[in-house]
């Protein structure tokens, strides 16, 4: 496909993005593996390498149809906990294309989704990672999935509303007014339990892409 030749690999048509390899600070943090990019993320960071933990190492790839049961398995959990906005099986099956996952000897252990919302919109949702994982950098890597695949897309401006921003803001997120987003982007709010008290904010991130139109320009609707 034009303007995306390299930025995939394509093992078997499931692949992470190439681009991580060559980010600094990532050098050594995936291996090839068939199916996808393998991922201890343990890198090198500042001269100390982490010593890599064999359970952790999975693939993050795009899913296939079949792992569908896997991605609402950990969504409804994080629903259940009030972490995330319950998604139906219909609804993922018919954005099955905006996710990315992270599997491991156990299957489905994470997942986020990129939805783009305009042509120079997209937001990342649905990001949850399996209990015992946390703290591995896996989600950081599935977020930075999405940015990646937004880059090749052309999209230069991502959103996530959370109640981390914290997080967010370590992958170069920043925080702004709910109300300078377009309305289109609340059409969920209503299904949310918080609604209308709604407690997460709003964060996005600029991308660079060259030839795009630029952040500031971006209109509301």
């Amino acid at each position: 496909m034009p303007g995306l030749r390299g930025a995939f690999a394509r093992p078997a048509g499931l692949c992470y993005t190439m681009r991580s390899l060559t980010r600094p600070g990532l050098q050594g943090a995936w291996r090839r593996e068939p199916g996808g990019w393998c991922s201890g993320r343990h890198p090198i960071r500042k001269g100390i390498q982490h010593a890599m933990d064999a359970t952790a190492a999975g693939v993050i790839r795009k899913p296939r149809v079949r792992d569908v049961p896997g991605i609402k398995e950990l969504i409804d959990g994080a629903a259940g906990r009030g972490a995330l906005l319950q998604r139906t099986a219909l609804e993922l099956y018919e954005t099955v294309r905006d996710f990315y996952i992270y599997e491991d000897a156990d299957g489905v252990a994470g997942c986020c989704a990129l939805h783009v919302d305009m042509g120079d919109l997209a937001e990342i949702r649905s990001l949850v990672v399996r209990t015992d994982l946390r703290g591995r950098h896996i989600g950081r890597d599935l977020v930075q999935a999405c940015l990646d695949e937004a880059g090749a897309l052309g999209i230069v401006r991502i959103y996530a509303l959370t109640r981390v921003a914290g997080f967010f803001a370590k992958m170069g997120f920043h925080e702004i007014d709910k109300h300078e987003l377009p309305s289109k982007v609340f059409r969920d709010c209503v299904r949310c339990p918080h609604f209308p008290d709604c407690d997460e904010v709003a964060v996005v991130r600029d991308l660079e892409v060259a030839g795009g139109p630029s952040p500031a320009g971006i209109e509301k609707e």
